[in-house]
């Protein structure tokens, strides 16, 4: 097709992956000859697409080779850079150079650059740094408990986990003050404190992490509208609470809330700057 290849591959990735491997790319290399062609993608979470768009454009604009790609996701953004040279040497090089602009204008926002996902990267240093870590979650339903355990080895940091999704579970389960709940309510940047410090005290960790708000499609109100969470950190990672709103679907609002607790843990443990 005018010099063009046109491959048809299955969806599922567990069957796309193999074959393209064992298929496809072997004819690709061969048609390409002796060049080589390189992808790097730099991960990005807890940040808008526009917003990344606007601070890297400028930057890789003013590269035609290699060639940057973006793509956003729940809660993320990737950075696709492809270069094309006569050695995969010069290649990786090309990457580099726009690589390193694009690091030193994020300012610590890039958190992979080697395809591990944030679950894996914050288990990772929290492993090396011997630190452990407890969870108390509302509106995620066990959701960041469970992505912190798709890494093997997770029980070398995280102790335990609440899903304490009634008013009633926050008081006996992790002791929040009654009272508290009833002068801001479950969804309060207050009730959000106190579940992490309370997870972290209650189970003699490290780190503790609490999260509270609406993931709808119910539920809100003018003042808490849906998507609206309270996500707070407690202790070596430091002492923090962030309210972020999310308007989207319910799935999205619940998978936004923990990438956005995880890159907390991330920035905190490497004393970056409060999202």
């Amino acid at each position: 097709m005018d010099g063009r290849m046109l491959v048809l591959l299955p969806g599922p990735p567990h069957e796309m992956a193999p074959i393209f491997e064992e298929q496809v790319l072997p004819v690709l290399r061969e048609k390409a000859g002796s060049r080589a062609l390189r992808t790097r993608i730099l991960k990005i979470a807890a940040m808008g697409e526009s917003d990344v768009e606007q601070i890297v454009a400028p930057i890789y604009k003013a590269f035609t080779n290699p060639r940057t790609t973006i793509l956003g996701g729940p809660g993320q953004v990737e950075l696709h850079l492809t270069a094309e040279a006569a050695s995969a040497e010069e290649a990786e090089a090309r990457i580099e150079e726009l690589a390193a602009k694009i690091r030193q204008a994020m300012a610590g926002r890039v958190y992979s650059e080697d395809g591990r996902e944030l679950p894996e990267v914050v288990g990772a240093m929290l492993e090396e740094r011997k630190l452990t870590l407890a969870i108390a979650e509302s509106c995620t339903g066990g959701l960041l408990a469970a992505r912190v355990t798709e890494r093997p080895g997770s029980s070398a940091y995280l102790d335990r986990g609440w899903v304490t999704y009634s008013n009633r579970a926050k008081i006996e389960d992790l002791g929040v003050d009654a009272a508290l709940l009833e002068r801001h309510g479950a969804v309060s940047e207050e009730v959000a404190r106190a579940m992490a410090v309370s997870a972290r005290q209650r189970a003699r960790t490290d780190i503790g992490v609490g999260i509270t708000g609406i993931a709808g499609p119910g539920g809100g109100t003018p003042d808490k509208p849906v998507g609206l969470v309270f996500i707070a950190i407690s202790g070596a990672a430091g002492d923090r609470v962030r309210r972020v709103h999310f308007p989207s679907d319910r799935d999205r609002v619940r998978y936004q809330s923990t990438q956005s607790a995880l890159e907390m843990i991330r920035r905190g443990l490497l004393r970056l700057t409060p999202l």
